[in-house]
């Protein structure tokens, strides 16, 4: 059956590398989207079902699949499940009319970078799009899917008609990283400075500034009583640091596809991510720029 696909949740790491495992051996996968750190959802043609499962057993990863839809579904869902199909259309109707349905959900704010996660938790607590506002308690809902996503300092969930609306703001700190030694503070990566705090030293650099790799941070040179001395350095420095990866395809709409394979390649755990996509010839090549954040701390 034509347009008819599988769903399917993975959990592990490297998810990205998974990803191209299942296409070197034949399985093209569709709207790759991470829900979490460990976890992403995938499609595929609902042929390539007994694949999927064939290539998991070689495979060190939990893969579930979660159903199946498309354009060609509900004949799919007709010729599968007859006896569901009026009282399925009289709760439709039903929902319809009452205006209790969540018809969508839309994410605000900075931290709606991270929609994908939020989503995820959002379904686990039994909402999402055609679940009903009746049975959603909405600050319940905001504390949970602020508790499954420490990168978020604050969830807000609210109606507006029948969308669900969220607003997300994230975290300032991320994954850090602690480096430097007792007399000097030296950055390991290009990026600009974020927020500097010295306790013992003398800042070399301010908020604001770019920085390459071997600049001084911070010194342990200071003055005391007109005399320069060293002591042992005790500060903070946070950089935002950005990198770019390529991915070529031969499909368009991958983005989230070639954010996830950036994710794996660098190893990094992104505060945002900007894709870009060009076709040239019969590729698509997907440009990622990942911003992360890295802490240099000594002390």
């Amino acid at each position: 059956m034509k347009r008819l696909y599988d769903y399917f949740e993975i959990e592990g790491l490297n998810l990205g590398r998974v990803a191209k495992s299942f296409e070197s051996r034949g399985v093209t996968i569709y709207d790759f989207k991470r829900t979490g750190k460990k976890k992403a959802r995938f499609s595929v043609k609902h042929d390539d079902c007994e694949k999927v499962f064939a290539i998991k057993e070689e495979l060190c990863y939990n893969i579930k699949k979660k159903g199946t839809g498309g354009r060609s579904y509900p004949l799919f869902f007709i010729k599968t499940n007859p006896g569901v199909l009026i009282g399925a259309l009289l709760f439709v109707a039903a929902a319809t009319f009452s205006g209790d349905f969540i018809y969508g959900v839309e994410f605000t704010g900075a931290g709606a970078i991270y929609k994908n996660e939020a989503y995820a938790a959002i379904k686990d607590c039994g909402a999402g799009v055609f679940s009903r506002f009746s049975d959603v308690d909405l600050k319940k809902l905001s504390a949970a899917v602020l508790k499954s996503n420490p990168r978020l300092s604050f969830v807000d969930c609210r109606r507006r008609g029948n969308y669900l609306i969220v607003d997300l703001a994230p975290s300032r700190t991320g994954t850090e990283k602690l480096t430097g030694d007792k007399t000097s503070l030296i950055a390991e990566d290009d990026g600009v400075v974020e927020s500097v705090k010295v306790y013992r030293g003398t800042a070399k650099v301010a908020a604001g500034d770019r920085v390459k790799p071997g600049d001084e941070l911070v010194s342990g040179e200071v003055t005391v009583k007109e005399q320069t001395v060293t002591v042992s350095v005790l500060a903070t420095v946070i950089l935002v640091c950005e990198k770019e990866y390529v991915y070529v395809s031969s499909r368009e709409g991958e983005e989230t596809l070639a954010e996830a394979f950036a994710e794996e390649a660098f190893g990094k755990e992104a505060v945002s991510l900007a894709t870009a996509s060009v076709r040239r010839g019969e590729d698509v090549y997907y440009t990622v720029k990942i911003s992360y954040l890295k802490t240099y701390f000594t002390g």
